[in-house]
């Protein structure tokens, strides 16, 4: 029975009870890890892997944490992604070597890059800093496939976006850094000059968890209320309009929320009470309401109940309900929504266990 999902550019990977991991979708740079490259539209077993207690999915690679504080990954690693100290695609799973590290905590995975917290709340990052996602005070073309330390501390939640990054530390502060084309930093401010340094993201004060898309970011406040900025073209702040902000704007009308997700250009929200809340881009079904009618305001998803968590890809969305179930929808180009076809679907369909 799975217990945890999450979602990349085009696959889907879940964590089972028994500790092992199942993907499925684009394998086409071995994201699955199945020591091969293919799509599968069913859930294929990861070899090898078992003990996991996290998992997350970049663009087209894939990283876990086991229970052991040591982390694997595997996929297509530009620039150095899997942080393992090289540049070659990965087909199956490898160990990632973090010398110095006492604790390994959380990680995160961006488009092209990954970030992870060390005991003590340290942070560092690896792969792309061509908008400064990395936070390293500077922007370049060059590989970065050892992990660098940044000057943030305290980390205790991240959320990586395509090319930028947030992180939440235990004094209450927000930080963010890279891309700020849309606003995406939260400093006010919106330029095609990237910010490389951790900037402070005012208004937040001790947010529960952190969310963030291709060029917007999200936060999930105390008040178990969201707020949002960035790109709004598509209406994936939530706000009712399509005008981009360059700081928090608290969503009007959600409330008692316990987690959210941001995928491409759109984002979803789980309540206290097991509903599913979507808006933003739709053109493909991935809202799950289904339409391909885009939502500039949370949309309930009538078809589900008793979801627990949820996980958001480029195209697709992807709900693990309390009854132990996957149901995924949106884009199924390669067969990312797990259902045995590569037919997209608007509404909820379940994912096939072989």
């Amino acid at each position: 029975m799975p217990n945890h999902i999450a979602a990349g550019g085009q696959h889907t990977c879940a964590v089972l009870s028994d500790t092992t991991v199942r993907c499925w979708g684009a394998g086409n740079a071995s994201q699955l890890g199945q020591g091969r490259s293919g799509d599968s539209s069913v859930a294929l077993a990861v070899p090898g892997v078992t003990g996991v207690v996290q998992i997350g999915l970049g663009y087209e690679f894939t990283c876990v944490r086991t229970n052991a504080a040591a982390a694997s990954c595997w996929g297509a690693n530009p620039s150095g992604a899997l942080g393992n100290g090289g540049t070659a695609i990965e087909p199956s799973p490898a160990p990632v070597a973090l010398a110095g590290v006492e604790r390994l905590g959380d990680f995160a995975l961006g488009h092209w890059h990954n970030c992870v917290i060390h005991g003590g709340g340290t942070l560092s990052c690896s792969g792309d800093n061509s908008r400064g996602q990395l936070g390293l005070g500077h922007v370049d073309m060059n590989d970065h496939p050892t992990p660098t330390a940044l000057s943030v501390n305290g980390v205790e939640r991240l959320a990586l976006g395509y090319f930028h990054t947030c992180a939440a530390s235990d004094d209450g502060s927000v930080h963010c850094w890279g891309s700020n084309g849309w606003g995406e930093v939260g400093n006010g401010t919106f330029s095609d000059e990237p910010v490389p340094t951790p900037t402070l993201v005012s208004g937040i004060d001790h947010p529960l968890q952190l969310a963030a898309g291709q060029q917007f970011s999200c936060a999930l406040l105390q008040s178990r209320r969201v707020t949002c900025w960035g790109d709004n073209r598509n209406g994936q702040l939530g706000d009712g309009s399509t005008v981009f902000h360059t700081a928090p704007t608290t969503i009007e009308g959600l409330t008692d929320v316990v987690q959210i997700a941001a995928g491409r250009k759109h984002t979803c929200a789980v309540k206290s009470d097991g509903t599913l809340w979507c808006w933003g881009r739709n053109d493909v079904g991935q809202l799950g309401d289904g339409t391909q009618t885009e939502r500039h305001m949370p949309t309930q998803i009538t078809d589900l109940e008793g979801v627990v968590e949820v996980a958001l890809g480029d195209l697709h969305t992807c709900a693990l309900v309390d009854a132990g179930a996957i149901r995924c929808f949106g884009s199924n180009s390669n067969g990312q929504l797990g259902d045995g076809t590569m037919m997209d679907r608007s509404s909820p369909t379940d994912v096939v266990w072989p």
